[in-house]
């Protein structure tokens, strides 16, 4: 054809693409984000776009945020019909239905609609990204969380609930720890409680005060009691872990008493709060059970213990084989134990425990002399102080009988001398409608 011909092709003529379509085209199914506009080099560049109608979007934790759209509009801001558009959710936001990922078209004003966006309980910062073709675009969407919890259990029942500002492991007591290693009481930090790398907490029966025994990072081991400080001593050990709110130990190395050492070392060891002392049951590296009261070796077991037995308190243990049994005792409390917490409630020592077959469990506590009756738990339970148990669903019993939904992620019970007391952290958590 003639160049500076001015005729036009037939209607018979193959059917050609216009530049408009051509352009377009290349938006969304070409490498190519930049588009060519026909004009001279020197002139200005015009690109397809794919955008959200808003930069960010709010939403409201365990909800819901409707209204999110998407827009593709071609090289001359006109909107594109037909588009293949794709968005992706993270940090736990999901569509309606579960779907992190919604596909769909663009109508006529060049628009998808997206559908609701479920809100986790968790809240926080997520960015939206919608892609077509080599285009993307982005969005934020962020909401405040839900409160996580500790909810407290006084001889069964639900007592009080506490919001917190942070995740939090259970320590008992009143106290928690974060996973900055700050100590709580309640729901307030403890001032100066920073940098904690080993904590346990305990009632004084006696006094009816909430104990805890802190080893910060630095090598110091504080005390505190009802969330004041009480007692500080430098130059602890690495590695020792807290042992009641009196005593610490290196595994394997000596078991130490408010800085003092008691010659005893220990594999494992497990303290309690008498109404006139302190105490401890250490299995030594040997296998030997060592009663410890204060800061003195109040009696030895004879006999060895098979490796990795668990002493409760002073006066019971647990084999890896599941016999809970007691000092002076000849005959195993029990057999096919698979989970026990021992505690002083200022007049004699108690070790609570479950017997779990894989079919059935059963929980109950024995007080030195005798047992309380037998009451059933969910499979997989574990005793977590008290007369409390923890399914693995999360759910808190109290003597058999369901207290607490949760799901709960961290518990501790104990006795104040009065009643039986448990903590329980309940993480950001949406209402399950009924």
């Amino acid at each position: 054809m003639d160049p500076t011909s001015t005729d036009r092709p037939s209607t018979s003529d193959p059917v050609r693409v216009t530049r408009r379509r051509l352009l377009i085209g290349a938006a969304w199914t070409s490498p190519v984000i930049m588009l060519a506009t026909g004009v001279p080099a020197a002139a200005s560049s015009l690109t397809a776009t794919l955008e959200f109608t808003e930069a960010t979007y709010l939403g409201t934790a365990c909800g819901t945020v409707d209204g999110v759209t998407v827009l593709a509009l071609d090289e001359a801001s006109q909107p594109v019909a037909g588009a293949a558009v794709a968005v992706t959710l993270s940090d736990g936001y999901t569509f309606e239905g579960g779907d992190t990922t919604f596909a769909g078209t663009t109508d006529a004003a060049g628009a998808m609609a997206l559908p609701a966006i479920v809100v986790p309980a968790e809240g926080g910062a997520t960015i939206l990204t919608a892609t077509a073709g080599v285009l993307q675009a982005t969005a934020t969407l962020s909401a405040d969380p839900v409160s996580p919890l500790v909810e407290q259990f006084r001889d069964g029942p639900s007592y009080s609930t506490t919001d917190m500002p942070t995740t939090l492991t259970v320590l008992g007591a009143g106290y928690s720890l974060d996973a900055a290693g700050q100590l709580y009481y309640g729901a307030n930090p403890v001032g100066g409680a920073t940098g904690i790398v080993s904590a346990d907490a305990l009632f004084a029966p006696a006094a009816g005060a909430a104990e805890v025994g802190t080893i910060s990072s630095d090598g110091t081991y504080r005390r505190y009691r009802d969330g004041g400080l009480d007692q500080t001593i430098t130059g602890v050990a690495a590695g020792s872990v807290a042992l009641g709110s009196d005593y610490w130990y290196v595994p394997g190395g000596e078991v130490i008493y408010r800085g003092t050492g008691t010659g005893v070392a220990a594999a494992a060891a497990d303290a309690v709060i008498g109404s006139a002392a302190r105490w401890a049951g250490v299995v030594t590296p040997g296998g030997q059970h060592v009663q410890l009261r204060n800061d003195a070796v109040f009696g030895t077991a004879t006999g060895s213990l098979p490796a990795g037995t668990q002493p409760l308190g002073p006066n019971y243990w647990l084999t890896p084989g599941g016999e809970l049994r007691q000092r002076g005792r000849a005959a195993a409390i029990d057999t096919g134990v698979t989970s026990a917490t021992a505690l002083n409630n200022g007049s004699a020592n108690y070790v609570f425990y479950v017997v779990d077959t894989g079919s059935t469990a059963t929980h109950r506590n024995w007080d030195g002399s005798g047992w309380s009756p037998q009451r059933t738990v969910p499979v997989g339970s574990v005793s977590v102080g008290a007369g409390y148990t923890l399914s693995p669903a999360g759910e808190l019993y109290h003597d058999g009988l369901l207290r607490g939904a949760g799901p709960y992620t961290s518990v501790a019970g104990d006795n104040n001398g009065s009643a039986n007391w448990a903590d329980a952290f309940l993480p950001p958590t949406c209402p399950v409608a009924a």
